[in-house]
């Protein structure tokens, strides 16, 4: 399984986190992360060392992007910025790998993600979970040139088909996109993903990407299905106002959620410790 991680140096604590998670549920077979950023420290490499350490069937390897491919692009995100636009580089820093998960750094897996994994996309570019508020807002999907109907994903967790990708000249395409819909792009590097992807998605099933958004109408069983929580929206579990309550196991208070990006936390933090 090869994940790929794009982040910068303030967002290194949780990539650490989101290993952890991943790790903690895949305990046997390869698992590859590729953090990809242009200014991560050798101190921090050597946190991601520790956890090749504790996981012995963990790999992970850097590599640094030129964020000048970026020049003009929409980036009004205070703290990731254009680091948001390095998946479209995966294809082409990654040649030799042909299948690829890419997920963001505001979530932790909290199930086996071997059946994710092994969605068939080869008649694909690639799958995502619908992102129901977006893809319910047709006057945004206008200005994108979307269709009504079409699936639109959040793009924070997507199996990706990079051969394909690489093989239909995608990554020139979602340049474009970025650039040519630069007024209207409400959500940097999705919303081109979006464009340039519509029609050639596989749609995921909600647990593989339960964001704050399928919280709202979720049952309790389906909270507890979920096999990847996404904190998309502003409160995240570590600056929550009751943040100290959630690392708490108090069934009926605490978010399951909230509670097991704590204890994850506390793993990593245990691990570095050593």
């Amino acid at each position: 399984m090869d994940i790929f991680l794009c982040i910068n140096e303030k967002y290194v604590k949780f990539a650490l986190i989101t290993i952890v998670s991943v790790m903690e549920n895949h305990r046997r077979g390869r698992v590859a992360f590729h953090v990809i950023g242009a200014d991560i420290t050798a101190e921090s490499k050597r946190k991601f060392a520790k956890l090749k350490k504790a996981y012995k069937n963990l790999a992970i390897d850097f590599a640094v992007p030129d964020l000048k491919n970026f020049a003009g692009f929409k980036n009004d995100d205070p703290n990731l910025g254009l680091e948001t636009y390095i998946r479209f580089l995966i294809p082409d820093l990654y040649p030799k790998i042909d299948k690829g998960l890419y997920i963001d750094v505001d979530l932790i897996a909290t199930k086996n993600l071997a059946p994710l994994w092994n969605t068939n996309i080869t008649r694909h570019l690639g799958a995502g979970v619908r992102a129901p508020r977006i893809d319910a807002n047709i006057a945004h999907k206008a200005n994108l040139g979307i269709a009504p109907k079409s699936l639109y994903i959040n793009a924070g967790v997507m199996l990706m088909n990079l051969k394909k990708i690489r093989a239909e000249g995608v990554k020139e395409k979602l340049f474009d996109a970025a650039l040519r819909y630069k007024k209207v792009i409400k959500n940097p590097s999705q919303d081109p993903t979006n464009v340039v992807f519509e029609g050639r998605l596989v749609e995921l099933a909600g647990k593989y990407n339960f964001t704050n958004v399928h919280r709202q109408k979720a049952s309790r069983r389906e909270i507890n299905d979920a096999a990847v929580y996404h904190y998309t929206g502003a409160k995240k579990p570590w600056n929550h106002s009751f943040a100290w309550l959630h690392k708490l196991n108090i069934p009926g208070i605490r978010k399951p959620e909230y509670y097991l990006w704590h204890k994850y936390n506390r793993i990593n933090e245990r691990i570095q410790a050593e």
